[in-house]
């Protein structure tokens, strides 16, 4: 199960929206003023939308339609003649066709999620972690990331796309409102397609992974692992991002996906997927097409947090 519709369409979001700010009443959240809609782009003509939060702001990057190959690997071959190594992907399974979406640049931070929630479960936070705040949000439960993304949603004014059933908040999985606008998890093909941003590459920036058979190369440019984390998180936005402008979609914080094996009989020993590895991972864990990892849903770790998602229109 995963508890994403695609069919559902972000509506588009004007212009005119550009200079406006919206003044929110007073809530527990202490959120008084929102803007949104604010176009940019980048060098190499990546759109991102952004939104503030009071001063706090974030972007969420547009990804085209597009096919992610949901199960493939990635052989390497020496040219003997060119005296190079080059690469191939193997496809095991058809293409995934997917709908165009907005994901989110970083990984939700702890000043964002306590902004919005009123409170930080994070492992990594206060004086011992310099900029702690700028840190990604972690050690939280399945149903807090989808509390946050129906707060968020409320504060801009979409409609919540998760609904609870009452009293059953933390061990139940939520059912969707098929009308929503508003955020969401990505699921684990939209994560793993925006993570390739258009390549077929090992790691998300492969492009600059030099070397192969478990060796570091430039891993340490654009990923938070096992080889430079000191075993613990770090800044969002601290090392290189691909080719859509995606930071830290390896290492860091391994994020959680909207796909989730439910039990039956135990809606507590319901799995989550989980993509990207972690700081505290080997480099070859944190390959895109080696598969997908999971975590409880009624489990906290301080090695996994979340970005989030928005549909858009086709």
């Amino acid at each position: 199960m995963n508890l994403t519709s695609q069919c559902i369409m972000h509506p588009k979001i004007k212009d005119t929206v550009l200079n406006n700010t919206i003044t929110m009443k007073s809530t527990p959240r202490t959120v008084n003023r929102v803007r949104f809609g604010e176009r940019i782009y980048t060098k190499q003509r990546v759109e991102k939308r952004r939104f503030y939060v009071d001063n706090i702001s974030f972007d969420m990057i547009y990804c085209p339609r597009g096919h992610f190959i949901k199960k493939g690997y990635v052989k390497e071959v020496f040219d003997m003649k060119k005296a190079s190594l080059f690469r191939s992907v193997i496809i095991e399974d058809e293409p995934i066709l997917i709908n165009p979406f907005y994901l989110g640049e970083t990984e939700v931070t702890q000043e964002l999620f306590e902004k919005v929630l009123n409170f930080n479960p994070s492992e990594f936070r206060g004086d011992g972690y310099p900029n702690s705040n700028k840190h990604p949000v972690e050690n939280i439960y399945l149903y807090n990331s989808l509390r946050f993304c129906n707060e968020l949603s409320s504060i801009f004014g979409f409609k919540p796309y998760y609904i609870f059933t009452k009293g059953k908040e933390h061990s139940s999985i939520p059912k969707i409102n098929q009308k929503s606008n508003g955020f969401r998890l990505p699921t684990t093909e939209e994560w793993k397609y925006a993570a390739m941003a258009g390549t077929q590459n090992r790691y998300y920036t492969a492009n600059q992974f030099a070397t192969f058979n478990g060796r570091d190369g430039n891993l340490n440019s654009f990923a938070w692992y096992e080889g430079n984390s000191n075993n613990q998180t770090h800044p969002v936005k601290s090392k290189l991002p691909n080719n859509w402008g995606f930071y830290d979609m390896n290492g860091n914080v391994s994020e959680m996906t909207s796909n989730i094996d439910e039990d039956d009989y135990d809606r507590n020993a319901s799995k989550v997927d989980t993509c990207g590895g972690s700081f505290k991972d080997k480099a070859s864990k944190l390959e895109i097409l080696k598969g997908t990892a999971q975590c409880y849903a009624d489990s906290q770790y301080k090695n996994i947090g979340f970005r989030i998602c928005m549909n858009q229109k086709k």
